[in-house]
């Protein structure tokens, strides 16, 4: 894929289809607040930024 073209929506969804958590994370207990502020922050990215290309960054 050309680099000019790859946007932050389509990274992502490439990480979440191709990537992998191999690690314990314990999002219900110490980390819960943690966890939820980094699913909120992805979610904005996606809605307010998913088009917004990586080069302009």
């Amino acid at each position: 894929m050309d680099t000019n073209k790859l946007t932050v929506g389509y990274l992502l969804n490439q990480i979440d289809q191709c990537g992998s958590e191999n690690f314990k994370i314990d999002t219900t207990g110490i980390f819960r607040e943690e966890w939820s502020a980094i699913l909120k922050s992805r979610e904005d990215m996606l809605q307010g930024a998913s088009d917004v290309l990586l080069k302009d960054l």
